[in-house]
């Protein structure tokens, strides 16, 4: 009977200890994210500063300006997206991975990312500038399709997708609303 429970044991272990991971992942790029500063160090301004404000130091800088530069603001739905995972992970014994969930995921990110774009160029967050709202995903989907479509076109064509994506993701229907 012992032996029997080793591998479901080792298998649970597994999942908690991937669990705790993603959590910690979570709490570090979300706090990252909250503090980002533009005079901290980062890719693309390698000033030392006296003093590092990001509260995870030189990496969280980093990690920081790397996601608003890519994604913008909506950079907040990774550590989201990593705090869920990990909860299923610590909460359920059986978690699958499904193509479909994270090509949704990434779907409303992008989509998210290209709206931002559409509708705002360079915004604050907590005082500190970022330079694009939807990142330079948002601008490399927006402009094209506002080049073909002008903008209320591109919004129907961002929106409708990120409708899509957000029913996917969250097991939304539209006929229970």
């Amino acid at each position: 009977m012992a032996d029997e429970s080793k591998p479901f044991f080792r298998e649970h272990l597994k999942k908690e200890i991937a669990g705790i991971f993603w959590l910690a992942f979570a709490i570090f790029t979300l706090l990252s994210l909250v503090s980002y500063s533009s005079a901290d160090p980062s890719f693309n301004n390698n000033l030392h500063p006296g003093r590092i404000h990001n509260f995870g130091g030189v990496v969280g800088a980093h990690l920081a300006d790397l996601f608003f530069q890519i994604f913008g603001l909506p950079s907040f739905l990774v550590p989201l997206a990593c705090f869920l995972f990990a909860w299923r992970l610590l909460k359920f014994r059986d978690v699958k991975v499904r193509l479909y969930k994270v090509s949704a995921f990434v779907l409303l990110l992008i989509t998210l990312d290209g709206l931002l774009a559409l509708r705002w160029q360079a915004v604050t967050l907590f005082g500190e500038p970022v330079n694009q709202a939807g990142g330079a995903v948002g601008r490399i989907l927006s402009d094209p399709l506002r080049s073909y479509l002008n903008t209320s076109g591109a919004f129907i064509v961002l929106f409708s997708l990120f409708l899509v994506a957000f029913m996917l993701v969250a097991r939304f229907s539209m006929v229970l609303f």
